[in-house]
Order: structure tokens, then sequence, then C-alpha cells
């Protein structure tokens, strides 16, 4: 039978000088022992110098009950020390099959925005059925890894916050995950009211979110896909990152999945796919914006694909704008789609909004708003349908392929060879 205990029962309470891990940890080891079951915590700060790990069937949960801000002053606040200059090290909290972490918020307090410094995981799955919901990351060097150890069902779901280098990283995930309603932002530590960040006055508070924005913009990859079958990513967003959207191959694998309302705001690059699995993406409704936070001369493209690409990618309903030295650059030997999309906000007077190096390629029913060169169509591409798309002035096409091409029915298409 389950066991629903309350800290505040047994005289814990929230304490910002006297270290809590020891007492946390033996309170859900007896709950674990006793078959499972919830673990309350209160509100307010506590000190958390050790790691946690949550035994298997035990949920570990603060008061909120909802996406939070995450002000260090409201709801339950467990404040991580460990690891400091060790990414490598154990994760702040580990979880075990059939848990469970829930309303709480996450706050490295040694963390300098002056001098960040890497710190290991701060949450780490194993086995099957993690369920990570309401849960804030003020400012995490690396947050949610539900890849360094087999895994599978994992839900993350609800998680807000400010991570560094990397977000959410996917691997080893051998049935199907879900990723529901995250967002990243700088904001989340700038105005947490940490280290003297949060101020009444906005012109403070947008420099410093355009200050960690622009280390976010050089480090942070946000949603690392490796080996993951059938996952299901809805509504995920980052605002301030080098890559928004990255999609590897590991000793495990590559991914497959459904990407519907995903965004990646202000990242130098918004999607860069290494390698999918064969059945390949399915992404729609995504929103793809290049700008600089930082370094202005950087290279900024929305969807980028590797050399050594063979999967396959279909992009529909889906929008870019900012500002974009290219939108979209395919290399490799593998399929991308897109369809019934809008681009705009390329450097047009040097580059295409397309350009691909090789590989098969299409592109039907999308708006390119700005003037040509819209597509550039190397030498090595191996098949490219270009079909019923529309810019003012007409669609402007440069094909150096080899190969014949199906490119018809563009808006007053002009191509040149």
């Amino acid at each position: 039978m389950e066991s629903n205990k309350d800290f505040n029962h047994y005289e814990i309470r929230a304490n910002v000088t006297e270290d809590q891990t020891s007492k946390i940890q033996d309170f859900m080891n007896t709950i674990g022992d006793e078959g499972g079951g919830l673990v309350q915590l209160p509100a307010g700060r506590l000190t958390i110098k050790g790691n946690l790990h949550i035994p298997e069937g035990t949920s570990l949960k603060g008061v909120w009950n909802g996406p939070h801000q995450g002000l260090v002053a409201k709801g339950t606040v467990l404040l991580a020390f460990a690891g400091r200059d060790n990414e490598n090290d154990k994760p702040f909290i580990q979880m075990n099959p059939n848990s469970s972490l829930d309303g709480v918020t996450i706050l490295y307090p040694e963390q300098s925005i002056n001098d960040i410094k890497p710190y290991p995981w701060t949450i780490e799955g194993i086995g099957m059925h993690n369920t990570i919901d309401n849960v804030t990351l003020t400012n995490s060097y690396n947050g949610i890894s539900m890849g360094s150890c087999p895994n599978e069902l994992h839900s993350i779901r609800n998680v807000f916050g400010c991570v560094l280098r990397r977000g959410i990283y996917v691997n080893k995930t051998t049935d199907i995950g879900r990723i529901e309603n995250v967002h990243f932002n700088p904001h989340y530590w700038s105005r947490s009211g940490h280290e003297g960040s949060y101020s009444d006055l906005k012109s403070v508070k947008k420099n410093l979110d355009l200050s960690i924005g622009a280390e976010m913009q050089k480090n942070l990859e946000a949603f690392i896909f490796g080996r993951t079958d059938w996952e299901y990513v809805l509504n995920t967003f980052v605002f301030g990152a080098r890559i928004g959207y990255k999609f590897i191959e590991t000793e495990a694998g590559a991914c497959n999945g459904n990407f519907l309302g995903i965004g990646s705001d202000a990242s130098q690059y918004c999607l860069l796919a290494e390698q999918t699995q064969s059945p390949g993406l399915l992404i729609s409704n995504a929103e793809f914006v290049c700008l600089p936070l930082g370094e202005v001369d950087m290279e900024r493209i929305g969807v980028v694909t590797s050399p050594d690409f063979s999967g396959t990618i279909q992009i529909s309903n889906s929008a870019f704008w900012g500002d974009f030295t290219k939108i979209v650059e395919i290399a490799g030997n593998g399929f991308v789609s897109i369809s019934q999309s809008n681009m705009q906000g390329w450097k047009h007077e040097d580059n295409p909004a397309i350009n691909v190096k090789e590989g098969r390629f299409s592109v039907n029913n999308t708006f390119f708003k700005g003037f040509g060169p819209h597509i550039y169509l190397n030498e090595k591409v191996s098949y490219a349908s270009i079909n019923h798309n529309f810019a003012i002035g007409g669609v402007f096409i440069m094909n150096k392929s080899k190969k014949e091409m199906n490119i018809n029915g563009n808006e007053m298409q002009y191509i040149e060879k």
C-alpha cells in the first residue's frame, strides 16, 4: 500500500544553512522500502549539498501544481551544490524506474552570471517510466538526461527554465518517450531573485536577459536526440541557443519521431541533423528564428543537415523568419522535404534562401518573402522537386545540377543554369 508522507510531520523544515541531503534521502529510502509512495516537500529553500536518488515507485513532490517562474522566494526550491567544475560527476537527482519528480524549482546558488561553471546533469533517468512534471530549472548547466542510461517511456512535461550547455538529452530510448510543454529562456535566471538578478527596472532585466542569452547562444544545445524510437515532442521552445534541436547518431543509434509545435528563437542553428533513423522526423507547425544576441557576424541557418546525413526530414506548415545567413542548407545523401511553409529574413543579396549541396530535396507550396535567389541546386544534387512555390517578383532558381530536376508551376519562375 502506498505511503504518503509530509516532511513537516517529521520536523524537517526548509533551511538555507543546514544540509538536508541525508534527511531527504533517508526519508525517500524508507518510503521506497515500504513499497513506494509520495514524499511531499514543504515550501521554502532546502539546501542539498550532495546528490539525491529517488527510489523505484517513489514520487518526490514540491508545492507547485503547475508551471512556475521559479522565484527563489516562492514555492519549493532545491538549492544544488554538488558537481561544480565537473560535468561528468553524478547527477544532482537520479530517478529510478517508475519514479517521479514534481512541483519544484532547482537553483545552483554558486553559479554566477559573470563566471559560468560546468555542472553535471541536474536530473538523470534510468529504466522505464521516469516522470518529470512542473519543474523549473533556474540556472542548470546540464538540464535533463534521458540518455545516459537505457530507458523507456519517459514523460517530461511542463519543464521551464534557463539551461546553459544542454537542455534535454534523449538517447538509448527503446520505447516511446514523450516531451511536452517545455520552455527555455534566459529570463528564468535573470528574473529569479538569485544573486541580485531581479530588478523592477525593465532595462536592467532586459540587459541581463541579453547577457545570459548571448552565453546560451554560444554554448547551448537545447534539445538533443540520439537513439529514440518514436519520440513524441509537443509544444517545446528555446530562446537563445547555439543549436535548438540537434539530431545525432550514437553507438545506440539515431532518432525517429513526431515533432509538433516546436520553436527555436534567437538561435545560431535552429535544427541541425547529423543523422536520423530511416523513418525520419515528422515536423509540423514549427517556428524557426535566427537572430544574433552576441556575435553579429556568426553564421545563422534555420535547418542544416551534415555531410554524413542519410536520413529523412519532412517539414510542413512551418515559418522561418529573423536574420538568416541562409534558411536551409542540405548536405549528405538523405531526403529533406519542406511544404506549405513561409520563409523570410535571409541575406538574399549574398545567399539563396535554400542551398541544396547534395542529396534529395523537395519544396512545394511555400512562400518566399524577399527577392531571390531562392533555391540553389548544386552539381551533386541527386534529385529535386520544386513545385507551386510563390515569391513576389517570381521564384528564382539556380540549377547547377547535371541531372534532370522536376521544376514546375512556380510563380513567374526563373531558372538560371
